[in-house]
């Protein structure tokens, strides 16, 4: 009787809480009360969620905000070549012993004029300074050539009327005269140089034996150079060869004697460019240097100066065991940037005054290619976006009335250098696509708030960095 009563009481329990769970909301998760209606409520729900848009269009100012607007701005993919480069500090600097020279006085004298001030240009054979003789020595070489050419002049007259005579007479007159001539000669030519050590020109030494004028002044000329200066833009077969006065030793009326420095010259037609290198870039270095791998020197400033397609001269053999660095050099033709002319008369002489383009001093950096990348697409960094593990560009795809269709396009990025990143042609974008060459941040941050569903504005200045 016992065992009824318990057995109706919990009958009675559970039919209770049976009664409470089929008016609970819970009972929409159980599935043997009813919890198959509410997972078919959650799928309807699902299959009427809209798909993830992968198509955006903005509004003209908002195009107008990132840069989208010109049509320089919409980039047509075109598969290339890209360089993989090395970068490093490098800087302008002088050929020791030949970018600056000392011009020596060729004879001991006084300064009458000075041709050229500092600043001033002047190309090869152009005179700088005249020189009044004052050794006595070089007067009497002069004189002394006078006598000498007159001796022989003598000579050859008397050589001239012996030989005039019959045959047989006066033979051993002939030979000894003309012994005497050929010393003579010699004894001319040992003149003519010792003047010409003692500062007497040729020019000189040609007006001395035709007219027989003796020279009591020296002109200085700039020296010869030894390259082949710059070809000139106007006319191509003329070459171009200046150097400038940096700095003068002298002034008129000042005694100099022979090899006293005049003046300091300075040849910038031609530079080299030195870098720094770290030491565990030595064999790509080397790789560069022998295969002769394109270099490019990209030089400070707002005008953003680059010298392209230069190749490496030579490298150190040596580190610097503080930096540990290794350097190499480069050799460039100069460019002028002023070329100016100022007619000053005959004293001072017309002046010529050159601005180069580069100069000793200036920093650049170096980017010297070691490896090549084939068929593949280079783009702005500012037309790829990112997101996790995923890159994206957007497409231009057409257009909607006036407003243009940008679709996102998942890209697989192979390399990334300063402000350029490299894309692979695998098809996931085609050649001749259209792009936006900036603003890809701002597009992604757009499209993911029309999935999302948001009203809010978005950030014109998203993945922007200033």
């Amino acid at each position: 009787m016992k065992r009824c009563v318990s057995i109706l009481v919990v009958l009675a329990v559970l039919c209770g809480g049976l009664a409470c769970l089929w008016n609970s909301p819970l009972r929409a998760k159980i599935p043997f009360l009813g919890g198959n209606a509410g997972l078919e409520e959650e799928a309807h729900a699902e299959m009427a969620a809209p798909a993830e848009s992968l198509d955006i269009t903005l509004s003209v100012q908002a195009l107008k905000n990132i840069g989208l607007t010109d049509e320089h701005a919409i980039l047509t993919l075109t598969p290339t070549t890209f360089g993989k480069t090395l970068s490093f500090p490098a800087m302008v600097t002088e050929y020791p012993g030949r970018s600056e020279s000392k011009v020596p006085s060729p004879a001991s004298g006084i300064i009458t004029k000075i041709y050229h001030e500092p600043g001033v240009s002047a190309s090869p054979g152009e005179p700088l300074f005249d020189i009044t003789l004052t050794l006595q020595s070089v007067i009497e070489g002069q004189t002394q050539l006078l006598e000498m050419l007159k001796k022989r002049e003598i000579l050859e007259a008397e050589i001239q009327r012996v030989g005039e005579l019959p045959e047989g007479l006066a033979p051993k007159t002939k030979r000894e005269l003309e012994f005497q001539k050929s010393e003579i000669d010699l004894q001319v030519e040992n003149q003519k140089s010792l003047l010409k050590v003692q500062g007497i020109s040729e020019e000189a030494l040609q007006k001395l034996l035709e007219k027989q004028e003796i020279t009591r002044n020296v002109t200085v000329c700039v020296p010869p150079i030894s390259h082949h200066g710059l070809v000139s833009e106007e006319n191509p077969g003329e070459v171009k060869n200046w150097m400038i006065v940096r700095e003068l030793f002298v002034e008129i009326g000042q005694m100099v004697a022979l090899g006293d420095p005049l003046c300091t010259l300075c040849d910038l037609c031609e530079l080299p460019i030195r870098g720094e290198a770290f030491a565990y870039d030595e064999p790509l270095l080397l790789k560069a240097l022998q295969e002769k791998a394109p270099v490019h020197a990209i030089f400070e400033g707002t005008d953003g100066n680059v010298l392209r397609n230069l190749t490496l001269r030579s490298m150190d053999n040596h580190i610097d065991e503080q930096n540990r660095t290794i350097f190499c050099y480069i050799d460039f033709p100069n460019e002028v940037a002023v070329d100016r002319m100022e007619e000053q008369g005959e004293f001072p002489a017309p002046r010529r005054y050159i601005q180069w383009k580069y100069k000793p001093g200036q920093r650049c950096e170096l980017e010297v290619e070691y490896a090549r990348m084939e068929n593949v697409f280079v783009l702005p960094t500012e037309a790829v976006a990112k997101e996790v593990n995923d890159t994206y560009v957007f497409e231009w795809v057409g257009t909607d009335v006036d407003l243009k269709i940008w679709r996102k396009k998942p890209v697989h990025v192979v390399y990334q250098w300063k402000d350029q990143t490299v894309i692979a042609n695998d098809g996931s974008i085609f050649p001749r696509a259209k792009i936006a060459a900036t603003g890809a941040d701002f597009l992604l941050a757009a499209l993911n708030a029309k999935n999302s569903g948001g009203t809010a504005e978005v950030d014109p200045h998203a993945g922007c960095s200033h």
